[in-house]
């Protein structure tokens, strides 16, 4: 095992990771990852096995394995493959998961797709795969800010205005509203890829007061950086 991994996961690893000075011992081993789990402490990480090249997989290997694959190895392999090291199968890997009918997939790894593919294509690629995805796009949201084109501000405002625009958006949720939190994300990656946080001043003043508790405090977390008077002090006070 290489220094930079005892030093971030301890001397244990792979039999067990610190993590904030938890120790997690190993829970589940699967091709692609390593899962940790405390349930004293209700702790749990997971490092990809490319990390330490204790897994590996070629781009040809991967298309004859894909169709054989169950639902879960398929989901397995993309939480992992982002971290594959210096593999110059890479980008014709993330095309081919990109070409799969299944926007889980897609975001699972678009955050790899706008690093590790040529800024146009991963653009065009990124951009086809939100208009396509109903629900979850936070991920795909960062990954077009990250792409760094000239375009994706644009793209983005229209699916903030798309999101806006849904009858759902200020449901309330003993969990989560995530068409809520979609719409908090695009935010914080809109102000990302360069737009002034007050053009989303109202709608963030709207969001922080949502029927929602859990969407109230992602609010302050995601966006409280941007606005000084979005507090999870105040937020609480509004009893929204």
């Amino acid at each position: 095992m290489s220094d930079s991994l005892k030093t971030e996961w301890g001397d244990e690893y792979p039999a067990a990771v610190f993590v904030n000075g938890k120790r997690l011992p190993l829970w589940k081993e699967t091709r692609f990852n390593r899962h940790y789990f405390d349930k004293k402490r209700k702790s749990s990480a997971s490092v990809p096995r490319f990390l330490d090249g204790s897994a590996s997989i070629s781009s040809r290997e991967l298309q004859n394995e894909w169709p054989a694959w169950t639902e879960g190895e398929r989901a397995d392999f993309c939480s992992a493959c982002g971290h594959i090291q210096n593999n110059h199968d890479v980008p014709d890997i993330l095309r081919f998961v990109m070409q799969s009918n299944d926007p889980s997939h897609w975001i699972a790894i678009a955050l790899s797709v706008s690093f590790r593919l040529p800024k146009e294509e991963a653009f065009t690629i990124l951009v086809d795969r939100l208009a396509r995805t109903t629900s979850f796009t936070a991920n795909l949201t960062q990954a077009l800010a990250a792409t760094k084109h000239p375009k994706a501000p644009g793209v983005l405002r229209k699916h903030l205005d798309h999101l806006w625009a849904m009858p759902d958006l200020w449901n309330d949720d003993r969990l989560t509203n995530w068409t809520a939190f979609d719409a908090i994300s695009c935010i914080e990656h809109l102000i990302e890829a360069g737009v002034n946080p007050s053009e989303f001043e109202g709608r963030v003043q709207r969001l922080s007061k949502h029927g929602c508790k859990d969407i109230r405090s992602t609010c302050c977390n995601y966006l409280g950086k941007h606005y000084d008077w979005l507090s999870s002090h105040g937020l609480e006070d509004t009893g929204a």
